[in-house]
């Protein structure tokens, strides 16, 4: 195994998201034995029971009420459990397209649950994300990583740049950032 990566820079550019197949679910069961003949793949207990994500299929089959359905997003890269804006930045370009996001960090990978009809969306915002870092990459003269997200967004959408721009401690709404690109483009 590779050492795990806690530079944001090299996360970002290196995510590679994969969007696992079937529906998921969080469940929550007072009693963690209901769960003994079925794939768990997290679980955290809580003061009011154990929660879970488990296959759509084998809650149905158990019975359980379901509080959420997933499509199960990995981020390929080894990420370091002590890095330090990768759940940031994701969060935050999916939370600006308004897509909800929970997140489960492994031992070697994250893990990120989205809804289900909103899956492809999550997966071209996460690629977009990911294709923006290493655009930037081949803009040297393009430092600040701010306005690398700004530029190399220039090819995509304002609303991305919006998530960027909020991400870095900008105050900035849509229309400003979309103003700013249109004039960028125009000194290209």
């Amino acid at each position: 195994m590779n050492a795990p990566v806690a530079n944001l820079d090299l996360l970002l550019r290196s995510m590679e998201p994969t969007l696992n197949p079937g529906v998921f679910v969080f469940v929550s069961v007072s009693d963690p034995g209901v769960l003994h003949s079925v794939d768990v793949f997290a679980t955290v207990r809580e003061h009011e029971g154990l929660s879970a994500v488990l296959r759509e299929s084998d809650a149905s089959a158990l019975g359980l009420p379901i509080l959420f359905r997933a499509s199960w997003i990995t981020l390929a890269i080894q990420s370091d459990l002590q890095a330090v804006g990768l759940t940031a930045a994701f969060s935050s370009v999916l939370g600006t397209a308004g897509i909800s996001c929970n997140v489960v960090a492994g031992a070697w990978h994250d893990h990120i649950f989205v809804p289900v009809s909103r899956a492809d969306e999550a997966m071209a915002l996460l690629r977009q994300l990911q294709q923006c870092k290493t655009d930037c990459e081949d803009e040297p003269v393009v430092k600040d990583t701010y306005r690398c997200s700004l530029t190399s967004t220039l090819r995509r959408d304002g609303c991305f740049a919006v998530a960027q721009a909020n991400q870095h401690g900008y105050d900035v709404n849509q229309d400003e950032v979309i103003n700013f690109l249109r004039n960028e483009g125009r000194r290209r």
